[in-house]
């Protein structure tokens, strides 16, 4: 269903040009180490959008206007946020104060209940400069949590090393069985 519900997304989109080979980098080409946090206090979902949007915001990949729409687009259309139970895309327009194609990712020890009443425990920001240029960072994403259990895999891990490093292995064996198969 996660992955019906992002190729939908997606697929409504007019893309004036194919991407270019320079668009081919992954997520863990723009997701730092220190872009990762592990929150263990409890958050409202405003803060937890706030906090998860910081590093990018403190290396002025994004404007405070960046996330300020994100928030205002999660009061006005709510789900559609949400990639799958646990997981939050947080993400607006490119015109809203995107100046990097950059994404950050923070897993909360105690999950964020958001207006309508869904739950999650990672939300991931993810700033696109156009509709192109981040499709392979989109397609990471949708391979790594098309398992559910993946999402609790790593929010059971502690530190930004251990995430990176799992998200890292993760995306190597799926490649490795993509090649295989």
């Amino acid at each position: 269903a996660f992955q019906m519900d992002l190729q939908q997304h997606y697929s409504t989109m007019r893309i004036k040009n194919a991407p270019q080979k320079e668009y081919a980098h992954g997520l863990l080409h723009f997701l730092d180490i220190d872009h990762i946090q592990v929150i263990e206090k409890e958050c409202e979902w405003e803060d937890a959008i706030e906090e998860s949007s910081k590093p990018l915001l403190m290396k002025d990949f994004i404007t405070k206007s960046y996330v300020d729409s994100i928030i205002k687009n999660q009061k006005e259309k709510g789900y559609h946020m949400f990639l799958t139970a646990n997981l939050v895309l947080a993400h607006s327009s490119s015109h809203d104060g995107v100046k990097n194609l950059s994404v950050s990712m923070a897993t909360f020890k105690r999950p964020v209940t958001f207006l309508n009443g869904s739950q999650a425990s990672i939300i991931i920001t993810l700033a696109a400069e156009n509709q192109t240029k981040h499709i392979h960072v989109l397609n990471d994403i949708l391979k790594l949590f098309s398992k559910q259990r993946r999402i609790q895999e790593i929010c059971d891990l502690n530190t930004p090393q251990e995430v990176y490093d799992y998200l890292s292995n993760t995306l190597n064996e799926i490649r490795q069985n993509k090649i295989a198969g």
